[in-house]
């Protein structure tokens, strides 16, 4: 019997997404030390009980990498966010929107770290993406991303 159909493999999903929406939610108000410590929890739950390439955990260790971001702690955000886009990128394809995220987030954080070539040499592999699945107007209604770049100035878009 594959360990998804049991019922308390699934309870226990259930608990952890529940968990995972409270450190957010915990997040969203500024405790970033309690966010941490939920999170943190949730993740090395995750990783034991669904795997590392389960959907869920690859959210949780986003969620991991904004608490780090917003704490300053730039070098473990890079890490778990490249994590996350690399392993959402193996299992779940390049145009899901787990990786999606987990790529701009990146993208994100090596900007603030001042690696701009590797932030925008992402920022292109999105709007590729974003242009193939979304055509030339989805791309100026949908947006490209959070994170202004030389790349999207000079497409003017």
């Amino acid at each position: 019997m594959p360990a998804k159909s049991v019922p308390w493999v699934r309870t226990i999903q259930s608990l952890l997404t529940g968990k995972h929406f409270l450190a957010f939610a915990v997040l969203s108000e500024g405790r970033y030390d309690e966010a941490d410590e939920i999170e943190r929890g949730v993740l090395a739950a995750m990783r034991r009980s669904l795997s590392a390439e389960h959907a869920e955990t690859i959210l949780a260790m986003n969620l991991m990498a904004n608490i780090d971001k917003e704490r300053g702690n730039l070098p473990e955000a890079e890490k778990l966010y490249r994590e996350a886009m690399t392993t959402s990128r193996r299992v779940l394809g390049p145009q899901n929107q787990i990786t999606l995220v987990a790529t701009s987030n990146l993208a994100s954080v090596l900007r603030d770290e001042g690696n701009r070539v590797e932030a925008e040499q992402m920022l292109g592999e999105l709007l590729e993406i974003k242009r193939r699945v979304l055509g030339p107007e989805g791309i100026s209604a949908f947006g490209l991303c959070r994170i202004p770049c030389d790349r999207c100035y000079a497409r003017k878009i």
